[in-house]
């Protein structure tokens, strides 16, 4: 059922450089925690003094950041106690790596590093000197966040999808004050990419999970604006280049790399086989049932489930994947009330001096309809039904939400644009406001944001219509990696989408 891995030999990186060991509730870790204020030698810090050290990976805020909190004995690391003292530059330079590995035993299986590894290259943006009774007792809590982010904070540049080189147009030659707006203007996503390139971070960029964008936009960056501002705008307007699909901006663990992905492209790896987990379902989890045990499950599991030991995908760690406390909501009434809803899309069009109004791909059952089809239908199910409850107030179009917007253009590329303002918010709020779980795990590395799980029941039957919903594929959007006096725990939040077969929820209701 489960993959029982010893926790004795072999660690997964033998390098010489990692931290020291330590042992967290049975399993070993290499642990490794370097400063660099770019003038002293780099200070390794012993995991001795680490007090408490927390992670946070959110899809939705893709610069990893957290916290570290260290013994601080007699303000011992800035006193010249040693020979390797340390001081903070006090500029958000002082660097901090992190890197942290688990040490598996006497297993013949593969732990990859994309997986298993957590490797962060950050940034000190505040310092907490903590109250203590005493000298001996002191304290420091430092907070840190993905060095790229905090570049990109401070970089002001001039820049416009008119004069950059990355404009096929421009770069090819075209002058940009002869140029046509059209010319003059980029699709969102290579926007996206030319910026980032153009402010010296185009390493970071993974090219092969790039969405190029379904409209165009011609931008120039105000003077006051920075590089993340210009990225955060240009990200609010982008629309994917296939079905018209709203997108993901996060960084991929592993490579430290930018990737602009389609949702629907998520989805599908997601899984929608009884037997056959997609790529992205990394874990599978089981309640921990009291009373309704009855030895064993009698109905299927309802994630795709493989009986082959993975270290890769569908992972399956004794005594790790058990839940046996949790917080369970459904979507708010109230959020469904402000977002499930139509939103017409009123527009301005300066060039032909008239109003114009989007409302047919916007219309609530229309883009309930796309959900299922973006979404819904690459997830396994009896017969998968969205968990996306209308009423004819909403069919009706008694409650409706309307959205104004200026345009400059009326060709095609405008109005995928505008898909954003109607559309894109009800697919968004049905994704991120719909009915969530979170929940406190013995702490794992291979854990990540925006993959998917599998949570079901190990001794208790589900047919019944509350386990259609709470048993399943779920979405995870945000995982705290959390390491306190020796203790590594996991918290963890995921959403999900769907029930596993139709609810029957009447909908012919005012």
């Amino acid at each position: 059922m489960s993959l029982d891995i010893p926790n004795q030999n072999a660690p997964l990186n033998t390098s010489s450089s990692l931290g020291a060991e330590k042992l967290s509730q049975g399993q070993m870790w290499n642990v490794e925690v370097i400063l660099n204020n770019h003038d002293t030698d780099p200070y390794q810090m012993s995991p001795n003094i680490i007090m408490e050290l927390a992670i946070e990976d959110d899809l939705l805020n893709w610069p990893t950041q957290g916290y570290l909190v260290y013994q601080n004995k007699q303000e011992g690391i800035e006193r010249n106690l040693d020979k390797n003292a340390w001081y903070y530059r006090m500029d958000a330079r002082d660097e901090i790596s992190i890197r942290l590995t688990p040490i598996f035993k006497n297993s013949e299986l593969d732990f990859p590093e994309e997986i298993w590894e957590i490797k962060i290259n950050a940034v000190v943006y505040d310092v907490e000197d903590l109250p203590s009774t005493n000298i001996e007792t002191k304290a420091k809590k430092i907070y840190f966040w993905d060095k790229k982010y905090q570049m990109l904070m401070d970089k002001n540049i001039q820049w416009s999808t008119a004069t950059t080189e990355y404009n096929e147009y421009i770069g090819g030659g075209v002058n940009a004050a002869h140029a046509t707006d059209d010319e003059r203007s980029m699709y969102t996503g290579d926007a996206i990419k030319a910026l980032l390139t153009d402010a010296g971070f185009e390493e970071y960029i993974d090219h092969e999970n790039w969405d190029p964008g379904k409209s165009k936009i011609l931008y120039t960056s105000p003077a006051q604006s920075s590089v993340i501002d210009d990225l955060n705008y240009l990200l609010s307007l982008h629309i994917s280049s296939t079905n018209n699909d709203i997108c993901i901006f996060t960084t991929d663990r592993a490579t430290q790399k930018w990737q602009l992905l389609a949702v629907n492209k998520i989805f599908k790896q997601a899984g929608k086989s009884a037997d056959t987990p997609g790529d992205r379902q990394l874990e599978h989890l089981f309640f921990e049932d009291q009373m309704y045990n009855t030895g064993k499950n009698t109905s299927p599991y309802k994630a795709p489930y493989t009986k082959e030991p993975s270290t890769k995908k569908d992972i399956k760690l004794t005594g790790w994947n058990t839940i046996d406390t949790y917080q369970f909501v459904d979507m708010s009434g109230l959020d469904n009330e402000k977002t499930l809803n139509s939103k017409p899309v009123f527009w301005y069009d300066f060039s032909e001096k008239q109003f114009g109004a989007d409302y047919k791909e916007n219309e609530i059952s229309a883009v309930r309809d796309k959900f299922k089809k973006l979404y819904v239908d690459e997830l396994l199910g009896d017969k998968p039904t969205p968990l996306f409850t209308l009423n004819k107030t909403k069919t009706e179009q008694y409650n409706i939400d309307p959205q104004f917007i200026f345009s400059s253009a009326t060709g095609a590329s405008d109005a995928a644009m505008r898909l954003k303002f109607g559309m894109g918010k009800i697919l968004f709020g049905g994704l991120f406001l719909n009915e969530c779980i979170s929940y406190r795990v013995m702490g794992s590395t291979h854990r990540i944001a925006g993959s998917f799980i599998g949570i079901d029941r190990l001794t208790a039957n589900t047919n019944y219509k509350f386990d259609d919903k709470i048993c399943g594929q779920w979405f995870v959007t945000n995982v705290k990696h959390i390491w306190k006096y020796n203790k590594f725990v996991n918290d963890v939040i995921a959403v999900k989408i769907h029930s596993y077969s139709d609810l029957k929820i009447k909908e012919d209701i005012y």
